[in-house]
């Protein structure tokens, strides 16, 4: 069964992740705890 667009799967664990955009404002973004574990070698 797929899922109407946007309804999110509440099993799935998200982290905020807060950033600037060249105009300095603060851009906060919802993003699957599962795609940024592959990312820890990579962001800083």
């Amino acid at each position: 069964m797929t899922r109407p667009h946007g309804v999110a799967d509440a099993g799935v664990r998200r982290a905020i992740v807060e950033s600037v955009d060249e105009h300095r404002r603060q851009l906060r973004s919802t993003v699957k705890w599962i795609n940024l574990v592959s990312l820890t070698r990579k962001l800083f």
